[in-house]
Formats: structure tokens, sequence, C-alpha cells
């Protein structure tokens, strides 16, 4: 179907004027074809324009072509009505730059390959000749090269003799940079870009024969390369060699000879292995060498279009003079006997970089493996210095994309089909003046651009490229295209979707472009990338970096990655150091507690009048306890300063921090046990440092308490214990109702439970809740008769024992579980003992003075047998001078006179009355929060009865409840200071005394509630007393 005038005629126009892009013309055009509608009708259909623009572009339309008719026939009287055409002579010669009157080299003859085109190529061919006719340089024709009568052609002010009238002869275009054997050992030659291209001149005006350049030798002469580049032919990147020496180019008649002695002798074909568009690849064995070699064929022969001859020399000159590692070498240059041209090249063997995206999209492991991040850019950067090297000489590709780049298996990457490359300088007809055909290229199609054309493929394209308008196009045009592969190589994905040709060219020239981190989030592009890409594809061309720049920048970012990467296994060599001295020092730590433990217990066994032969064993040991803490403080140090070193690589590297604050944490923790306050501070500080996130709660230390009771009537109070004047008081007291009391959120920290039922003793229950930690809460009443006036009730539950590193004799931090049980308020005293000594010395005298205080086991007693009382009375003084009362601590007995005591006790009240296990005595003295002290972890001497309690010559003893302070969590007095008490432990297997507590004459080193220290069953001391346990329930 031909197109009607009046739309012919209105799709000219509004190419040409209204800058209606070409495809949304030819979508329009072949909508009209489909539904009958007009031209303007389609477009309004479309939406590509509103119905009063397409009214006032039609009346446009009329008003030109009548007024250009108008003017035709005044200037040609001669000439027929109607559209002049630029395919026969003009009268008004004056226009065409002082010419004669020469035909212009246009088609005169039907185009052959009309006659079998389909009905949409039809209406292409007659838009191109309605552009032709709507120009307003009909009038006023264009510098196309035209041949008058004596023989001279001319384009623009350049002319060549010796051209008929109706055969060109083009000057001869060297090829001694194609040639095998002249291409080796010259320099790279430089394309210019001062003369027009051969495909300005349209020889098919001439002759038939003409068609194809290859079927006459003077044809196939080429407008020679020569001079210096044109003022402002090419942009600011183009540059030539400081000593860059202009090198004839060689002619091709030899070597494109009809014959094909040469293709036959040397070339042996192996069969073909690729096919394009314009050519097909063959495989082929190279008998003067010896090697395989890739030679391609333009398709068609002579009978190929002007447009595909041109396009496959365009290919051989730009690849044949651009000597790059990246660009692949042209080694031979010929015609198959059949007559089709050919040129050889070297065989590559690899993939496209289409291929590998689409591979490493797909998650193909071994694509994964071998293609990582930092080898597809060092790719890219060699693609990137070749397109920088055919800059520098005056060409650009004008179709990179990953599918036109090949990598091979030993780390090449070659840049291929050069098919679309352009010489900067050279003119090039617009798209829409030449062929207006679209070639609609997929993502990765093999298939080549055709000339004349939109050139590229969409998604990689310049927003200046889908212009279909040559002269447009720069360095910068191949640098768009160069961050389209960029892009696609952070994100494995195209700029844009394919969406179909129109959407995607019109996203392109909106530059509506997701930026890659954007498009990919989850592969973590850097931030640097990401710019250099956007910049390499801003949508102006001058504010693109050149293809030189943005190669060198991203050997600048390789450079950083490359030692982000040794920076990355150093820092991962030394969390492995680190990790492993972290593992050293806590295998240190059980070694130390173990030979510690050793240590002890031959203490133990050792007297200290032994030998020195005896004490060498554990002396060993002592030694090797000294070696082990000297080397766990080592092994610490090591593990701190390998994290340290891995940040100093990597700064923010989160497993170095984690480690560190792992690490501080545990020095945190053991500062904390041990209740070294300066510790937990320095400690806590560090691991806050380090701390991503993790050990935050932890820090923060809130812990949950949840309480249960036996009876649902305990009226609940809770106090929380805060350091006043160095001694732990309660305060902020709250009342938590009725039990049972439901979990709920409480801060780290010492509290007492104020547990009050009616009827019943108020029990006080200490409670210790420590970081993160859930505590639950059993309250068991006792009654008063059950437990008695004259003790304390202490509730089961776990309690904090040993741990002090400064009170001698001192146990492992440890948590245990202790049963309810109860111990006396006070010190047996010296009333409560004298009772037991009288009743015995009514029954037997010499038995009751065995169990009389004494300085020393067998003599020294106290106290004296008075005849007349019959009974035994205290002196008035006591040998180191002080008053004897009966309310002082009673003292000088041993373990054997305490047990003595509590069997006549026992007989007497009928009470479960025993001493009490040092475990239950500890706990009943501080608590369950590990304190140090009765009242806390600070010691004064004034409170309790200890040394330096009194402003005297010389320390005595005094009543027991004297010192107030001296009062645990459950009530108990005087545990720190009066004396020390006998209280039962396990030695081998048997039973023990243990000394606990400090004593009148003590320094306040003895006065710590962890203080221990192991005697024997007759051991007798002025400062050891007892105090009574006994079982309840």
């Amino acid at each position: 179907m031909v197109l009607r005038p009046e739309d012919r005629a209105l799709a000219a126009h509004l190419i040409r004027r209204a800058a209606l892009p070409v495809e949304t013309v030819l979508a329009a055009l072949e909508d009209s074809a489909r539904s009958r509608r007009d031209l303007g009708e389609s477009l309004v259909h479309l939406g590509a324009m509103d119905p009063q623009k397409v009214v006032a572009f039609r009346a446009e339309v009329a008003r030109r072509r009548e007024g250009i008719t108008e003017a035709r026939s005044a200037s040609s009287p001669s000439a027929p009505a109607g559209p002049a055409r630029r395919n026969g002579f003009e009268d008004d010669h004056d226009t065409w730059f002082d010419m004669p009157k020469v035909p212009l080299l246009r088609d005169t003859d039907p185009d052959p390959e009309l006659e079998s085109a389909s009905e949409g190529e039809i209406q292409l061919a007659e838009v191109r000749e309605a552009l032709d006719e709507e120009d307003d340089d009909a009038l006023t024709p264009r510098p196309l090269t035209a041949v008058g009568a004596e023989g001279v052609a001319r384009v623009g002010s350049r002319e060549w003799d010796g051209l008929g009238p109706t055969r060109p002869s083009v000057p001869a275009f060297d090829a001694r940079a194609v040639g095998v054997d002249r291409f080796s050992g010259l320099e790279p030659t430089t394309l210019r870009a001062d003369v027009p291209d051969v495909s300005l001149i349209d020889v098919e005006t001439v002759s038939s024969a003409a068609r194809d350049p290859w079927s006459d030798p003077e044809a196939t002469r080429l407008p020679e390369l020569a001079g210096p580049y044109p003022s402002g032919a090419l942009d600011e990147t183009t540059t030539r060699e400081p000593n860059e020496v202009d090198v004839p180019l060689e002619p091709l008649e030899e070597r494109l000879a009809p014959s094909g002695r040469r293709m036959d002798e040397r070339y042996r074909m192996l069969g073909e292995i690729g096919r394009g568009g314009m050519g097909r690849i063959l495989c082929a064995k190279d008998a003067e060498i010896g090697r395989e070699v890739a030679v391609k064929v333009l398709l068609g022969g002579n009978d190929a279009p002007d447009s595909m001859v041109r396009r496959f020399w365009t290919e051989v000159q730009a690849t044949g003079q651009l000597e790059h590692p990246s660009i692949i070498p042209i080694h031979d240059v010929g015609r198959l006997p059949s007559g089709e041209p050919f040129y050889v090249m070297k065989k590559l063997s690899g993939r496209t970089l289409a291929e590998i995206l689409t591979d490493l999209e797909g998650g193909d492991q071994p694509t994964v493996e071998e293609f990582t991040r930092p080898r597809l850019l060092t790719i890219f950067q060699q693609i990137a210095n070749a397109v920088a090297f055919a800059h520098d000489r005056g060409v650009i590709h004008r179709d990179i994309k990953p599918a036109n780049i090949m990598v091979g298996r030993y780390g090449e990457a070659i840049l291929i089909d050069w098919g679309l490359a352009k010489v900067l300088g050279r003119e090039e007809p617009s798209v829409d003046l030449e062929e207006p055909r679209v070639e609609l290229l997929g993502r990765y199609s093999a298939a080549e651009t055709q000339s004349g054309t939109i050139t590229g493929t969409p998604q990689y394209m310049s927003p200046e490229a889908t212009e279909g308008r040559p002269e447009l196009l720069t360095n910068r045009s191949d640098v768009y295209g160069l961050g389209a592969v960029l892009y696609e190589i952070l994100t494995l994905e195209p700029p844009y979707l394919d969406l179909g040709f129109v959407p995607t060219v019109m996203k392109v020239r909106r530059g509506d472009l997701t930026p890659p981190r954007e498009r990919a989030p989850h592969l973590a592009i850097p931030e640097a990338l990401e710019e250099l890409c956007l910049r390499a594809m801003a949508h102006k061309p001058a504010e693109r970096p050149r293809a030189g720049e943005l190669a060198a920048e991203l050997g600048r970012i390789l450079e950083g990655a490359k030692e982000r990467e040794r920076r990355g296994r150093e820092a991962k060599a030394r969390l492995r150091a680190g990790r492993a001295s972290v593992e050293r020092w806590q295998m240190l730590k059980v070694e130390l507690q173990t030979a510690e433990a050793e240590a002890k217990r031959l203490g133990k066994e050792v007297p200290p009048w032994a030998d020195v032969a005896d004490k060498q064993r554990i002396w060993a040991v002592e030694d090797r306890v000294s070696e082990l803490k000297i080397d766990a403080v080592g092994a610490f140090e090591e593990a701190e300063a390998d994290f340290l070193r891995a940040l100093g690589e990597v700064p923010d590297d989160r497993e170095a921090r984690s480690a560190l604050a792992a690490l501080y944490h545990a020095r945190f923790g053991e500062a904390e046990r041990a209740r070294d306050r300066e510790g937990q501070r320095y400690y806590r500080s560090l691991v806050a440092r380090y701390d991503d996130g993790v050990w935050a709660r932890v820090l923060e230390g809130d812990g949950t308490l949840e309480i249960t009771a036996d009876h649902d009537d305990v009226a609940l109070r809770l106090a929380r214990l805060e350091p006043r004047d160095r001694v732990l008081e309660p305060a902020d007291e709250r009342d938590l109702g009725m039990a049972p009391v439901e979990r709920f959120e409480i801060p780290i920290g010492s509290y007492l439970l104020i547990c009050h039922r009616p009827g019943e003793r108020t029990i006080l229950r200490p409670v210790n809740v420590g970081r993160a930690e859930t505590v639950q809460v059993h309250l068991s009443f006792r009654s008063g008769r059950e437990v008695g006036d004259d003790f304390v009730f202490v509730p089961g539950g776990t309690a904090i024992l040993g741990g002090d590193a400064i009170a001698h004799g001192a146990e492992e931090r440890r948590v245990k579980d202790i049963p309810d049980f109860c111990i006396a308020r006070y010190p047996v005293t010296c009333d409560e003992y004298l009772a037991f000594i009288n009743a015995r010395a009514r029954e037997d005298l010499q038995a009751a003075l065995r169990h009389v205080p004494r300085a020393r086991a067998q003599e020294g007693h106290y106290w004296t047998w008075d005849e007349s009382r019959h009974s035994f009375v205290y002196p008035e003084r006591s040998p180191s001078g002080h008053e004897w009362t009966g309310s002082l601590p009673v003292a000088g007995i041993s373990m054997e006179d305490a047990e003595a005591y509590i069997a006549w006790r026992r007989d007497l009240t009928g009470e479960r009355l025993r001493l009490p296990e040092e475990d239950e005595w500890e706990k009943a003295a501080r608590g369950v929060d590990g304190r140090f002290f009765p009242w806390g972890d600070h010691f004064d001497p004034t409170f309790c009865k200890m040394k330096n309690s009194r402003n005297t010559p010389y320390p005595e003893p005094e009543p027991v409840g004297t010192f107030a302070t001296d009062t645990s969590p459950y009530g108990a007095r005087d545990m720190a200071g009066g004396v020390r008490e006998i209280c039962l432990t396990e030695v081998d297997g048997e039973r023990a005394p243990v000394m606990r507590g400090g004593c009148w004459a003590d320094t306040g080193l003895f006065c710590r509630v962890a203080f221990r220290h192991i005697t024997k069953p007759d051991f007798v001391n002025t400062g050891l007393g007892f105090r009574l346990a006994k079982d309840v329930g």
C-alpha cells in the first residue's frame, strides 16, 4: 500500500520540523496501515500528539507544499509541475556553491530491492523521499558530491579530478596497515577526518556496475586519510601522539584482486563458527604460520548493499589500524574465489561478557567463583583503556555493550564488532535522511547494527544516540556505553529493562535511570563505583569523563580495592590469631584454677614447720601458678593486640569489633564478680566502645524478678540497697502487693525483700539481680516458735560464695543453693557457756575442767573453781587487763568444747542445734550478692570489733552487739568482728573445723567474710569462739 500524499508529507514535516522521533512516526504509520486511519488520527490514537497540533501541522504542510511548488515553477519553467526531485538537473546552479549544472549523485534507477519489499519498507522509502522534498534545503541543495562534465567531483570545497559524467573515480585509499605482510613493524596509523567519507558518494547514480566497489580497481579508490583533524571535528578527548608520523596507505588493488590463489594457498577453511547480520565467521588454518585464524566474510559478496560494504570496510580499517591488546588484530584482507570480501583476524576463544553476566545472574556456581567483582572490573578497565586508545586516534565504536566484549580463557578482554565505528569529523547522513529503517536489537543480539540507522542497542545507547543524528555522537557517547556496561557489571541487569524499542528509547532520552545501589541493594555495591558509573552515564555528554579518565579512576578504585582486599586478608589473619589467643587464654585460666587448687591442697598438707625437702612440691606448684598467671596475661594481651591490629587494617570490621567487645566483656565480668568497681568501669567503657549492639542489653543490666509464696496472705515490699556512708542501706522502698508477683523487669542490683504475714515474724529476704538475669524467689515462712528469739531465719536459695582475692584462704567464686536454716543472732556468750561448765562440774569436775576457756589447749584456764560456791567464776580482770563480763563472746575454746556445749544445750531444749556449715555461715554473713563484709564492700574499723576499733593501748573484747553496723542482711550480728567462729567443713572426706570471721585482735584483712582458715579439732585461741545453727522444717 502506498502512503497517501498528505500522510507522506505530514510524516516528513513532523520528523523535520516538529522534532517528533522517527520511531514514533513509524509506529503511527504502522497503526494507520492496520486501522485505515490517516496519520494524524493514528498519532492522536497513540497519544503522541493532541488533535489541535495535528490540525495546525496539516495546515502548515499544505502551505509549505504550495509555496515550494510555486518556487520551483518560477525558477524552472520547463520543469514538470510538482515537487522537484534531486535525481535530475537543477537549473539554478548558483545556489550549488557556484558549481555548473551537474547531475546529483542520487538514484535515478528504480531500486530493484523495492520490487520485493514489504509494504512497511515501501512506506519507509516514501517517507525518506518526502523528507528530501520537505526539507527547506530543497531550494538550496546541501553540499553533496556532484560530478560535472569536466570530470571534477566536489564535496564542499574539496574536489577530485578524473571523474567523468558517467563513472566516478575516487582517490586511492592506502591499506598498508591492513595487509599482514606489511602490517608488522609499522607505527599505528591515525585515521583522519577532514575529507568526506565514501559513504557520501552515491555511485549508484552513475552506473549499476559501480554498485560493488570491489568489482573495479578504480571504483575501490577511497578518499585518502591525510591531514590534521578539522577544527571542531573532535571533542576534547581526541589527541595526537607527540611523535606521530603520517604513514601513506598502500592501494588495495593487488590485495583484493579477483584471483583466489592467495586464499586457496594460504588458508584452508575448517568450517563456519559463527554468523552475524553483516558477515559469517569461518575457522581457517594459516598454512604459512601454522595457526588457526578466524576469517570474516561479507555476506552477499558483489550483491551486498553499499551500506553493508561500507560497514565491512569500516570494521577492517578501524580494527586494522588500532593496535591494542583489547582490540582484535587484523592479519590479512582479500577476496574469496567466489568474490566475497574477507579479512583474517585472530581466532577468539572464550565467552562474551553478556553470557558471563547472564550466568552470574542465574547463580551458576563455577561462573560465580571465577568471575568475582574485582575480576569483572579488571576486564572492564581493559575495555575502557581500549576505547580510550581508539578515541585518541579519532575513532568511536558506537556499539559498546556486553555482547561485544569477548573474555578469553587466559584473561584476555577484547572489544569486538567495529562495524559501526565512526571516524570523528567525517560527515554522515542523519538517520531520517538516508535509510529510515530502525533495527530492533535485543539485549544481547548477535545481529550487527545497520549503517544509517539509530545505531546501537537501546539499553546501552547514549541519549544523543537515540536522536539518530551521527553528528551528535562524540567520544563521550562511547563513555556512556562504557557506563552502561559498568552498570550491568555492578547490578547484573542492564541500565534499562527491554520494554520495547520506543519505551526504552524514551526512558533513555529522559535519563530515567535507577541508581545501581537502589536497583540492586542486596549486592553491596560500593558508593565509589556507583558514583563513577553514574558520572559515565550522565545525561549531558560534557558531564561524562573521558574514557581514559574513566579507566584511570577505576584503576584507582581497584587499587584501593586491592589494598582493602590486602587489608581484609590481614585483618582476617589477625582475627584468626586473636581467636587462637582467646582460646589459649581461656585454657590457661582453667589450668590456673586447677594449679591454685592444687597449691591450696598441698598447703594444707604441709605444715609451716616442715623441712625444705617437704616443701619443694608445693613450691613447684606455686611456681607453676605464677607462670600460668603470666602466660594468661600474655595470652590476653596478644588477643587484644591482634583484634586491635585487625581494626587497624579494617576500621569497620564487625568481626574484630565483636571479638574485642566479647574479650572486654569477659574481663568486665571478672571485675564484676570480684566487685572491682574500677575494673568494671574501665572494661564497661571498652565494651561499649566496640559493641555494635550485641552487648547493649547486657550492659544495661536489666533483669526480671518473679515472686511466689507458700501462702497467699503474704504482703511484700521491695527496697533497693544503696551505699550510704559506705554501708548498704534500704532505699526507694516500694509496695509490691500480695504474693504471688508475676515476673517484672528490674534493674541490676542488690535488693531487700521485706515479707510480712499476719501472726508471723517478718522475713528479710536479700535478692540479687544479675545482668539480664531472671530471678525466681519462693517464700517459705517459719513460725516464731520454730525460729526462736535468739535465732534469725535464713531462707533457702542460691548465694554467691568465695571470690574475694584479698581474703586469706578464700575459695574461688561460686554460686551455691543452700536450703533453709537458722543461725544464732549472736555468738555464744560467756554467761551461756558458764552455765554449761557449771552443769558439767556438778556431774564431773574434771570433765568440766577440760572445757573451761583457756589460753592453750592444756593449760591457762581463764575461769577458776570457787569451792564455796561449787561453781566456776569469772576473774575480775582478764590476763590482758580488761573487765570480764558475762555478755562477752566466749573464747579460748576448741571445736570439741563447742560440740560438748551443743550436745548439752540440745538435751536441755530439744532443739536440733549444731555448728554451722561454713557455707551456711558465709551466706548468713554476706547474704546472696557476694559482698565482702556483712554491711557492704567497704571497711572501716568502727564498723566492727577489731584491733583498731578503739583508741586504747591494747585491743580488748567487747560485749556482743556493741557494733550495730556489723549486722548481716538477715539480722545476724558480729560476723565480721568480735571473735572468730568455729564452723564445719570437709577435708579429705572427714569433718574438720574451719575458722570464719575476724576477732577483737585482728586487722581488717581477717574481717572479710570470705576469710577462712582450717584448723584442728583441739585448737584453742583466745580469739576463737562459736555460734549455733539449727535445722528447721
